[in-house]
C-alpha cells in the first residue's frame, strides 16, 4: 500500500481519513516512510512543509530542485476565491509566465471546484472533474448509472442528492453548464428515461439505451458507454 495521507483532502472522491494508521492496526503492518522526492523544486518542497507542521523532512534529488519561480500563498474571503483564481490565471498568462495549459486548481471539497470550474468557464477551456485518466467503470458516466439504479431501487432524497452530485460530475467533465431550471429539468428526463428501460434486454442492448439516453441528455457522444459496448462485442466476436 503506497500513497501520500495528505490526498484525504479528496474526501469527496472517496479518500478516506488515516488510512494508513487504520491499514496499520488492521495488518499489524509497519509504516515506511519514503523521504526522497525526484519532482519538485526546493521551494515547493518548502512551501509543502509550511502548510503542513507535521510534514516529513524530505530529501530533494529533482533534477529541477535548482528551478526558482515565485510561490504565493494567499488567504481570501469565501466569497471572492472565483475573482481572485480568474484575476491570477489572467496574470500569469499576461506577464508571459504560463500557458493556460500549464495551470491546475486544487480544492479540498467537490463543492470548491464546481464553483471555481463555473466561474472560469464564462473565460477558457477548463477541463473539469474527473479529468484524470481512467477507463471504463471508473468513469463519471457509471457513477451516474450507478447512482440512478440505486434511486430506483431505493427511492430517497439522500439518493436523488447523489445523482444531482454525480450528474454535477458527468456535465464538468464533459465542459457543460447547465441552468439551475435546465438541471432540475434535465435530471427529471434522466429519471424517468431510467425507469423506462427494458430490463430484460441483453448486455449490449442494455448498455446501448442507455448511451442514447446520456447523448440525448448531454448532447455529446458518450464514448465511455461506447467503448465497454464494443469491447463486450469484440469479446463475443473472438468467441464465435
Amino acid at each position: 500500500m503506497v500513497g501520500d495521507e495528505k490526498q484525504k483532502i479528496y474526501a469527496f472522491a472517496g479518500a478516506i481519513d488515516n488510512a494508513f494508521s487504520r491499514a496499520s492496526y488492521d495488518f499489524q503492518a509497519e509504516i515506511e516512510n519514503l523521504d526522497t522526492t525526484y519532482r519538485s523544486t526546493t521551494n515547493i518542497v518548502k512551501g509543502y512543509s509550511i502548510l503542513f507542521k507535521d510534514h516529513l523532512e524530505l530529501q530533494n534529488d529533482s533534477k529541477y530542485k535548482d528551478f526558482n519561480f515565485d510561490i504565493v500563498i494567499c488567504e481570501t474571503k469565501y466569497d471572492n476565491n472565483n475573482d481572485y483564481i480568474a484575476n491570477t490565471i489572467a496574470k500569469l498568462i499576461s506577464d508571459g509566465k504560463a500557458e493556460l495549459s500549464d495551470i491546475a486548481i486544487l480544492t479540498t471539497s467537490w463543492r470548491d471546484a464546481y464553483f471555481i470550474s463555473k466561474s472560469l468557464r464564462q473565460k477558457y477551456h477548463v477541463v473539469g472533474l474527473g479529468s484524470l485518466p481512467h477507463k471504463n467503470m471508473n468513469t463519471s458516466s457509471f457513477g451516474l448509472i450507478r447512482s440512478l439504479s440505486k434511486f430506483l431501487f431505493s427511492p430517497s432524497i439522500i439518493n436523488l442528492r447523489i445523482i444531482k452530485r454525480n450528474f454535477d460530475s458527468h456535465s464538468l467533465e464533459n465542459n457543460i453548464v447547465f441552468t439551475e431550471k435546465e438541471l432540475t429539468y434535465k435530471i427529471n428526463s434522466l429519471i424517468t428515461s431510467f425507469k423506462e428501460l427494458e430490463l430484460t434486454a441483453n448486455l449490449t442492448k442494455g448498455l446501448s439505451s442507455v448511451k442514447h439516453i446520456f447523448d440525448t441528455i448531454f448532447s455529446v457522444n458518450n464514448s465511455d458507454i461506447e467503448e465497454i459496448i464494443n469491447s463486450i462485442n469484440n469479446i463475443d466476436k473472438s468467441q464465435l
